[in-house]
């Protein structure tokens, strides 16, 4: 009988499947693991192909030719898997020339997984708590750690140093970065910055204006729309007067052809939000009806380094219903630097980072974002990260 492939996601299904096809006595020749790919890079999954054969008197001879041993790396690790998997611990020849019946490998199949689950766990749990700590939500922490500690077993040994290394290049897969503030092909170019209360955004108005027009020799124009907040206005006032730049205020929708018109000659118009709150529904729609008027080429979200889970989702459903974020600024990273609320928000709003600020120095405390500067925050609480190994 020709041999027939056999694909899904479980293993136990798959070779239910093969069981139900070719009969409790089918012949297992060949069993193979791929990576299919998640969003972003995250959570990418795993298929199983297994090659059987009906077995009894229709069971076709095996070749004698032992099949190519898949070279290191994953494959290598799941060839071994699969051969623990079925109870067969044969050399690699030996297996190739006895296939082994499906009855033998569903029989122990599950006391070989629930042997691994324990210390597949243990790394599981102390992963996800470090991701918790480092800000993640509690649903995006248990994915990253199950992706993570998955496939991390080596013969009986768990490897916490291979769980690491997994989870910090799941991070690193993760990450999106644009490139800074560029002049577009029209003048004016408009960059609009949004996010809660307390995230910066004056400040970081302030840096990218300096930046733009003292070391980039840009004609930049300032809009605010942060006449609610005390003293919000006064802020952005006194940068303008350092700086040296035009600025207006757009206090409601109505304003915003007047300031349109009279910055049309510049290069660069970044506009001062006021900071709301992610539950201040009506705020927010307020904000997003002057910045619809205004019409911006761009809007960046400013969120502080130090935001928790739950807050960071409530951050992503309420700005991203209002705007459309072109990417995300990280801001405060000197006063608390863990930035994987801020990163999981960015990935779940599809949003690339931009911009990192490490201070209130105008306009020195701003980088251009780069994945190595967000991994080495990432990373640097993780590294204590002590996974204890089982033997």
């Amino acid at each position: 009988m020709t041999p027939r492939t056999y694909k899904g996601s479980d293993v136990r299904e798959v070779l239910a499947r093969v069981k139900a096809d070719l009969g409790p006595d089918a012949v297992i020749h060949n069993t193979r693991w791929e990576r299919t790919p998640g969003l972003f890079g995250l959570f990418a999954g795993e298929t199983v192909e297994i090659t059987a054969s009906r077995g009894g008197a229709d069971a076709q001879s095996p070749s004698r030719q032992p099949s190519k041993r898949p070279a290191g790396g994953l494959a290598e690790r799941r060839y071994r898997e699969t051969a623990r998997l079925i109870g067969d611990e044969r050399p690699a020849d030996a297996r190739t020339r006895e296939p082994r019946g499906v009855e033998t490998e569903l029989a122990r199949l599950r006391a070989v997984i629930e042997e691994m689950r324990a210390g597949l766990d243990e790394v599981r749990t102390l992963l996800f708590s470090a991701l918790v700590r480092q800000g993640f939500p509690d649903a995006d922490a248990s994915r990253l750690a199950d992706a993570a500690a998955r496939g991390v077993s080596s013969g009986e040994r768990v490897s916490s140093e291979r769980a690491m290394s997994r989870l910090l290049g799941i991070l690193r897969g993760a990450l999106r970065i644009r490139t800074g503030l560029q002049p577009g092909a029209h003048r004016p170019k408009y960059c609009a910055l949004v996010g809660p209360t307390g995230s910066g955004k004056t400040t970081t108005i302030a840096k990218l204006a300096a930046i733009s027009a003292l070391k980039r020799s840009l004609s930049v124009g300032l809009v605010s729309i942060d006449d609610y907040r005390v003293g919000g206005g006064e802020q952005i006032r006194r940068y303008a007067e350092i700086i040296g730049l035009p600025l207006f205020h757009a206090a409601a929708a109505q304003d915003a052809a007047a300031v349109r018109g009279a910055l049309s000659d510049r290069d660069l118009v970044l506009v001062d939000t006021t900071g709301r709150s992610p539950g201040d529904a009506l705020a927010l729609s307020e904000t997003a009806r002057i910045l619809r008027e205004l019409a911006p080429d761009e809007i960046f979200l400013a969120v502080e380094a130090g935001i928790l889970g739950e807050y960071a989702e409530r951050i992503r459903m309420s700005f991203g219903r209002c705007f459309r974020i072109s990417g995300v600024i990280i801001t405060k990273v000197d006063e608390i630097p863990c930035v994987g609320g801020a990163v999981s928000l960015a990935v779940a709003l599809s949003a690339p980072l931009a911009y990192i600020t490490n201070g209130q120095r105008v306009p020195d405390d701003i980088r251009s974002a780069s994945a190595d500067a967000v991994m080495r925050l990432l990373s640097a609480p993780l590294d204590g990260l002590a996974v204890p190994q089982r033997g």
